[in-house]
């Protein structure tokens, strides 16, 4: 069966709500462009309701709204003060198919995406239809091999096509994961396009783990590489953030201390006049 709780830990993850319960308050201050301060105040309202108020200062405020039941859809709608509206819905057509609908509307433009997902034990299929760009889409997957012991093995595939413009795309990808050691390997490659990309992931102590992406272009010889590191030294540190690639360094730490929550966040580009990014957030969850 399709879980209803994989779209919406995947909408919540979006938009920084990875983890809701009955109620939970965070504050956010980024800068340097322009100094923003944000705060979010997430409510359980009851079983199978929760509401998100957001405000981000200067002049943006939102309201949110999640109503959901299990093993059946779930459905969102929020609202910002600059007028613009989101939806969200997602139905549980049978056991192992599901709809999922979703717009984006404001006073100058309306765009929504309609995606039909159909599983099997061991195919996993999705239609997309995005009215934007008048865009077709096909996504498949394969497992070629499962095993809970072994390294387990999957091919993918994504074709989409537009008919205004009368042009289309393929890419084509390849998955490799051990359920024992975590280790896991993807590839992915686009032809029309001239790009091929692989990232790899590992842990490689009990509190550490690491990863690295490389991409690459035939057509322009462009190239990027991407290294990452995540260690978690003690209990109530949650994890420490370590990155780079072409564009600069990024560092941070999460720490959890009871119901308060600490996220720090920093960002140093590689460049003559190269400028920091810093963010400070502070959640509580009851």
């Amino acid at each position: 069966m399709l879980n209803w709780q994989e779209s919406l830990k995947s909408y919540l993850n979006e938009n920084n709500f990875s983890n809701y319960s009955n109620s939970k308050a965070s504050l956010l201050f980024q800068t340097p462009q322009e100094s923003q301060f944000s705060t979010h105040l997430i409510t359980h309202l009851s079983q199978n309701f929760i509401k998100t108020v957001s405000l981000s200062l200067p002049n943006v405020c939102s309201l949110s709204l999640l109503h959901f039941q299990k093993n059946s859809y779930f459905m969102f709608g929020k609202m910002d003060s600059q007028g613009n509206l989101e939806g969200y819905y997602t139905q549980q057509l049978a056991n192992r198919m599901r709809l999922t609908i979703s717009s984006l509307s404001s006073m100058l433009n309306f765009k929504f995406k309609t995606s039909l997902a159909f599983n099997t034990k061991k195919w996993k299929n999705e239609i997309d239809f995005i009215s934007k760009e008048f865009l077709f889409g096909y996504k498949t997957f394969f497992i070629l091999k499962n095993d809970k012991d072994k390294r387990n093995l999957g091919i993918g595939s994504e074709i989409y096509y537009c008919p205004t413009d009368k042009t289309g795309g393929i890419s084509i990808g390849l998955k490799s994961f051990h359920p024992i050691s975590q280790n896991e390997f993807i590839f992915n490659l686009n032809p029309l396009l001239g790009h091929f990309g692989i990232s790899y992931h590992s842990p490689i102590a009990k509190y550490c783990q690491i990863a690295s992406k490389f991409d690459f272009n035939f057509y322009s010889f462009e190239s990027d590489l991407c290294f990452g590191l995540k260690f978690i030294p003690f209990h109530d540190w949650r994890n420490l953030l370590f990155n780079v690639n072409k564009d600069g360094v990024s560092y941070g730490f999460d720490i959890s201390l009871g119901s308060l929550q600490l996220s720090l966040k920093s960002f140093t580009q590689f460049k003559s006049n190269a400028k920091k990014f810093l963010s400070v957030e502070l959640i509580y969850e009851n």
